[in-house]
């Protein structure tokens, strides 16, 4: 059985600096906020996600991981996602992920993002990206969204006739 996760944003200086190495990064934009996944019995991080260039369209996310297997667990999706459209309430993710790399790829394609794009130097090492964007209306790591409570007096006011003037 996999172990227990937890997540964490305690030490931000510390799980940004290794995101950069594990993604060959020179570093994130100043609004990067990193999120990991910990093996709750050894407390090692497992997986990394950091957000940023946060928008009300969206934010841009990059994950690093131990090994992609890390990426696939339904624990650590759930969480991240989680996070990036419950915390940070973003209506989108967007992962450049390196033309390259075709397992993260895999991986993204098998938790649900879709391709919707294609960048040049776009990646975080400089390579070439391939651009994946998953919804939060199409995570099927998260419960569906709520239905839009009505208005106060919208649906009477949608079945009342006008008021005469």
């Amino acid at each position: 059985m996999p172990p227990k996760i937890l997540f964490s944003t305690e030490r931000q200086f510390d799980l940004l600096a290794r995101a950069a190495h594990a993604t060959e990064s020179e570093g994130f934009m100043a609004d990067a906020i990193a999120l990991a996944a910990l093996d709750a019995e050894t407390n090692t991080i497992i997986a990394l996600a950091v957000y940023q260039n946060r928008t009300t369209r969206g934010t841009e996310v990059h994950f690093a991981a131990e090994s992609h297997k890390a990426l696939s667990r339904r624990d650590v999706l759930m969480g991240f996602c989680a996070f990036g459209f419950l915390q940070l309430k973003a209506p989108r993710i967007i992962a450049p992920i390196a033309a390259w790399n075709a397992p993260a790829q895999i991986a993204a394609l098998k938790s649900g993002f879709l391709v919707t794009g294609y960048l040049g130097t776009g990646a975080i090492d400089g390579s070439d990206a391939i651009i994946m964007t998953l919804t939060r209306n199409n995570c099927r790591w998260l419960p569906p969204a709520m239905p839009r409570p009505a208005a106060p007096n919208e649906s009477e006011a949608m079945t009342r006739p006008p008021a005469e003037g």
